[in-house]
């Protein structure tokens, strides 16, 4: 007898665009949806408000909504918009997102969503204030750079394909999991990782792990040539564990792969 209600309201629920959802992700930002089923931010970023105007979008600042041709947002290039406080936005009912980029927003606070988008290949979030630890990671991604936040606890198991992690500057610790074949960017420099390295894929052109409370060696048969960096750092980088009189932890060491590579250890 209330089977035809539940089926119109089912039909309703499947009619609702990915504007209108990204509407109710962060309802300051996607202001316009002009109904349920239509797509407004789709047709010339039309229904968002970044707080400026296209003529001051430059280097550094970014208000861009794509989707694709059945109107399924792709990408969110949300860079440095002028925000009122805001709480992390939850944009896991995105089904077809792939590039997530809501960078340098000061006013960007609370914890990264339990959920993220399950198509998702490029998370982009650094330079906020978003606190708490960060959730377990789908396995579509591929670049990930959540660097200058506050973000505690320990890193999640990383996806298989995964190319870059930068969580520089965080207060993120316990002991770096193990890194998958593909990585080509490591970076976690000024956090309070400990413990000893895993093994290093040879993938790897670039390492960053200074100031940290790491111990140990650099893992074989992973071959690094250490150099001398400047007076604060010490000549043998090799040892993690090593410091001079000025405290510097780690020193500058370079990658013997594909030419030569300055990297931070």
């Amino acid at each position: 007898m209330h089977l035809l209600p539940l089926i119109l309201l089912a039909g309703a629920a499947s009619a609702i665009s990915d504007c209108a959802r990204a509407n109710i992700a962060w309802p300051t930002v996607f202001t316009d949806v002009d109904g349920l089923s239509t797509n407004a931010c789709c047709t010339n970023n039309r229904g968002i408000d970044c707080g400026f105007s296209e003529k001051e979008e430059g280097v550094g600042r970014s208000c861009r909504i794509q989707c694709d041709e059945n109107g399924f947002i792709t990408s969110i290039h949300l860079q440095n918009i002028q925000l009122s406080t805001s709480t992390v936005p939850d944009f896991s009912t995105l089904t077809k997102l792939t590039y997530l980029d809501i960078s340098m927003n000061a006013d960007l606070i609370g914890s990264i969503p339990q959920s993220l988008p399950p198509a998702l290949k490029t998370l982009h979030m650094n330079g906020c204030k978003i606190t708490g630890p960060i959730p377990p990671l789908p396995g579509s991604l591929t670049d990930i750079n959540l660097s200058s936040n506050q973000l505690s606890g320990s890193i999640p198991a990383l996806p298989a394909n995964l190319n870059s992690l930068n969580l520089n500057n965080n207060q993120l610790g316990g002991s770096i999991p193990a890194l998958p074949p593909s990585l080509k960017v490591l970076s976690l420099r000024d956090n309070r990782f400990e413990g000893s390295l895993p093994s290093l894929p040879n993938s790897l052109t670039s390492l960053e792990l200074q100031n940290n409370h790491l111990s140990g060696f650099i893992p074989t048969p992973f071959n690094f040539k250490p150099q001398v960096f400047d007076e604060n750092c010490f000549v043998n980088a090799i040892n993690l564990g090593s410091t001079n009189k000025k405290g510097c932890r780690n020193a500058i060491m370079t990658v013997p792969i594909n030419g030569p590579t300055t990297t931070n250890i």
